[in-house]
């Protein structure tokens, strides 16, 4: 079966930028389509056949790159930022040519798993919740969980109890929970929590812990579906194929 995309779409996973700013470039008349100026973004094209130039430069799809990193603390899961580190910065530069961006967030005081890729339809499919993909984390407390306050936390809190989660796209009333919370024994003499979530709101454990009544003194995460980091070092990545890496994420045999 042949693969048709759309002109817009195809500009796109050529690396011009985002869908939108393809479209910018087919108003101006710049793109040609098998010789032919077209500026209909709805077009279609059929990789490997179809002939695309941009301003008289052929166009051909970039070969897309899925990368594992354990992301150290003080960097922002973003590509670029005007007053903080970001990951991008910790890559080779092989990787950073290839315009990848991360998949999901991780707070600037985080560590842990962070994937990376320049294919956008990926990255969907790793942050949309109707793909039911779970994050673990391991929290280290500022002093030990009561019972009570673990019970209380697993039943969860609603939207309206923390500022952080006013822009989130959910009802007031959304019970935001853990699917998983539990004690980890570190033998460090530490208070260390299990936690596992699914949605992935903007500083989720962090709020809930304060929510609950303690302080976050490290968070870590440390897997992404069933994906873990093994023995990556901080600020080290793993680059995977797009197979191998999604059966690792769902333990597919």
């Amino acid at each position: 079966m042949k693969q048709i995309v759309r002109l817009n779409r195809y500009l796109a996973m050529c690396g011009v930028a985002s869908r939108r700013k393809a479209e910018e470039v087919l108003e101006q008349g710049r793109v040609r389509v098998n010789g032919k100026i077209v500026l209909l973004p709805s077009f279609h094209i059929e990789p490997g056949v179809t002939e695309v130039t941009l301003d008289g430069e052929l166009m051909l799809p970039e070969q897309y790159l899925y990368l594992v990193m354990n992301k150290p603390a003080g960097y922002v899961c973003a590509v670029t930022d005007k007053y903080d580190s970001v990951i991008i910065e910790l890559l080779p530069d092989k990787y950073r040519e290839k315009r990848v961006f991360p998949v999901g967030r991780l707070d600037r005081d985080t560590e842990g798993i962070i994937i990376l890729t320049n294919d956008g339809d990926f990255a969907q499919q790793m942050t949309h919740p109707s793909f039911g993909i779970t994050k673990e984390y391991e929290v280290m407390l500022d002093q030990p969980i009561t019972d009570k306050a673990l019970s209380r936390w697993k039943q969860g809190y609603s939207l309206k109890d923390s500022p952080h989660w006013k822009s989130e796209n959910f009802p007031d009333d959304h019970v935001v929970k853990p699917i998983k919370l539990s004690r980890l024994d570190k033998h460090d003499g530490k208070s260390w929590i299990r936690v596992v979530i699914g949605e992935g709101l903007k500083r989720e454990i962090r709020e809930m812990v304060r929510l609950t009544g303690y302080n976050t003194e490290l968070l870590i995460r440390t897997k992404i579906g069933k994906l873990q980091l093994a023995d990556l070092a901080l600020g080290d990545c793993k680059e995977f194929e797009k197979e191998e890496l999604l059966r690792r994420i769902k333990e597919v045999p």
